[in-house]
C-alpha cells in the first residue's frame, strides 16, 4: 500500500512536466477542441518522454538525491539506521521512522535537520521536516 501511495505521489509531481512536455510538443489541444491534431507517432512519443526527463525529472531526481545523500550524512548516528525519506513535496521532506523512541529522538533534532539541509541544499526548497512512524 505504500508503493501505491508513492506512486501516485510521484505521478501527482510529473503532472505538471506532462503537461509542459504536451504543450512543447504541440500535443495540446487548441483553443478547448478535443485533442486537435495530435501528432501519435512514436518520434513525438519519444520527443515527449525526452524531455519530460531532461526538463522536469532528471533536476527533480539530482535534487532529491542530493537531499537523501545530506541527510544520511546529517542524521544523528544512532537515527541513520531507523530513518529514510519517504518523500518530498511542496518544500516538506517527510522522513519515515520504525520506532517511536526514535520517533521522538528525531523530533528533537528536527530544527537543526533543517536548517543544515536548508544550507547544504538550497535548490531543494525545504521548509519544513516531519517525521512519520511507520
Amino acid at each position: 500500500m505504500e508503493r501505491l501511495a508513492g506512486f501516485i505521489n510521484f505521478m501527482s509531481e510529473i503532472q505538471k512536466p506532462i503537461n509542459s512536455a504536451m504543450y512543447y510538443t504541440g500535443r495540446a489541444s487548441k483553443a478547448g477542441s478535443p485533442a486537435a491534431g495530435i501528432n501519435t507517432s512514436p518520434e513525438r512519443l519519444a520527443e515527449s518522454v525526452r524531455h519530460i526527463m531532461e526538463e522536469h525529472l532528471e533536476p527533480m531526481m539530482r535534487k532529491n538525491d542530493s537531499v537523501m545523500e545530506n541527510l544520511q550524512r546529517i542524521l544523528p548516528e544512532e537515527l541513520k539506521e531507523h530513518c529514510a525519506v519517504q518523500q518530498i513535496t511542496n518544500g516538506q521532506l517527510k522522513i519515515k521512522v520504525d520506532s517511536s523512541a526514535c520517533l521522538f529522538s528525531a523530533q528533537l533534532s528536527s530544527n537543526q535537520l533543517l536548517e543544515q539541509l536548508q544550507q547544504d541544499c538550497p535548490r531543494a526548497g525545504i521548509r519544513q521536516v516531519r517525521f512519520v512512524l511507520v
